[in-house]
């Protein structure tokens, strides 16, 4: 795949979003699968996708803070550039955007929640998804599928053995 900007104007105004969701209970504590989603920079401790996580030095713009951006190495070499949206320490909800991506998609803007203790053993329930306007309609369902399944599925349940 090669390198796509993910933001601008998309290619067929008229085509619609596409949503992926994965959901996953945890019987670890929530603020320990909180805190692994919260490291913005550290998800290639856990993602068995991602090879190698960092934040990038972004220039501050006079008056503005600096964003905080994330490169991902995939395991078969894509770079993926994520911009951090929204970090909510007390409702437990990550946003961020894709700002490179090997995708062919634009618009692309995912969230995770950790939801509140889950269950008698203090457990939780994360919700992470994804929407995004595919360049070709005719891809909306396989990249639905690849960010559900091979994303979010994949990263969850490989969170879960990480936690142990």
């Amino acid at each position: 795949m090669s390198e796509t900007p993910a933001v601008g104007p998309r290619p067929n105004e008229d085509t619609p979003a596409t949503r992926a969701r994965a959901t996953h209970l945890f019987h670890t504590d929530g603020e320990r699968v909180w805190r692994a989603f919260s490291d913005f920079g550290g998800i290639a401790a856990w993602h068995p996708l991602i090879a190698a996580s960092h934040l990038e030095e972004v220039p501050v713009a006079t008056g503005h803070a600096a964003p905080t951006v994330r490169l991902l190495r995939t395991v078969d070499g894509a770079v993926i550039r994520e911009e951090l949206l929204e970090r909510d320490e007390r409702r437990r909800t990550l946003g961020y955007r894709f700002l490179d991506s090997p995708f062919p998609v634009s618009d692309y803007r995912a969230t995770v929640v950790v939801a509140a203790p889950h269950g008698p053993d203090g457990g939780c329930e994360v919700t992470w998804t994804a929407q995004f306007v595919p360049h070709d309609p005719a891809t909306a369902e396989s990249l639905r599928r690849t960010f559900c399944d091979d994303v979010f599925h994949t990263g969850l349940r490989a969170l879960q053995d990480h936690l142990g």
